[in-house]
């Protein structure tokens, strides 16, 4: 979108009466237009965008200014991505961090899996809140190669409350450990 805006500001300032400076708000206006035609959609869509390494100037010890890496940004006009409800940032190792989230993940940070899909599916058609941790409260979701069902079938068998991995996992050794001791 950025590099459409700028061919579009480009464009614009080659008109009479226009400048390179007065062309951005022209421009601007063409990508809230886009951003509104992609939310007035009816249906659930995935936009992607380009990231780059945001820097800011911090004081480093010795009292100087210094650029400092802030981690990846959009290259997009500033603010865009709090236009849709989830923002996940996604990392060469394919970890997905949600930066910006209305629904139920919770500081998501892990591989987006099918099932990871499914739920988010299951929300946005039907309002449905996927299943809880009863220890943590966090969102139960797939993890260790075992899907969101074999986990809350795991721990409702051996623990009788719908637990997340991490908490199964810690539970149900500590009942093996106290089982055999």
């Amino acid at each position: 979108m950025i590099y459409r805006k700028l061919w579009i500001k480009v464009q614009i300032s080659k008109q009479s009466g226009k400048n390179s400076y007065t062309a951005w708000f022209e421009a601007g206006k063409e990508q809230n237009d886009l951003v509104n035609s992609i939310l007035a959609v009816d249906c659930h869509t995935i936009v992607t965008m380009r990231s780059k390494m945001d820097y800011a100037m911090q004081e480093n010890e010795k009292g100087k200014m210094q650029p400092v890496k802030m981690g990846l940004a959009p290259i997009q006009r500033e603010d865009t991505e709090y236009e849709f409800d989830i923002v996940l940032d996604i990392t060469r190792n394919h970890v997905a961090t949600a930066s910006k989230d209305t629904t139920f993940l919770d500081r998501f940070g892990a591989v987006i899996t099918p099932d990871l899909g499914r739920q988010l599916k299951e929300w946005l058609d039907n309002g449905v809140e996927p299943d809880r941790c009863a220890t943590c409260g966090k969102t139960i979701l797939a993890k260790n190669g075992k899907s969101v069902q074999n986990i809350i079938e795991a721990s409702m068998k051996y623990l009788n409350k719908k637990c997340c991995y991490d908490c199964y996992a810690k539970e149900y050794r500590e009942m093996m450990q106290n089982a055999t001791s």
